[in-house]
């Protein structure tokens, strides 16, 4: 006996569509959340660099340890990462 309707073959198609459209959704989404980190992250590292110019060396730390958490999000390959951290360093130095 035939079906007329093959409610697994349905389903299966409307959860290959709901999977595709999620992946499509992703794809447009994280790059435009990822364009405003990056400006963040910049920002934070030109504020410290001023107040490390500026001799206020604490107030670069915290800049730089904000820019280090910020760096983060980026993932631990990142070469912001390094920088931001390397910058804290100096500052934390300059602090003793």
């Amino acid at each position: 006996m035939t079906r007329p309707f093959d409610l697994v073959a349905i389903r299966t198609a409307h959860g290959r569509l709901a999977r595709r459209l999620a992946i499509l959704l992703l794809l447009f989404a994280l790059p435009t959340a990822a364009a405003a980190e990056p400006a963040r992250f910049e920002a934070l590292m030109a504020s410290g660099t001023a107040a490390y110019q500026a001799g206020d060396f604490a107030a670069a730390a915290r800049s730089w340890g904000a820019a280090v958490a910020e760096a983060e999000t980026f993932g631990p390959l990142d070469p912001r990462l390094a920088a931001s951290l390397d910058s804290l360093a100096e500052a934390r130095r300059a602090q003793a």
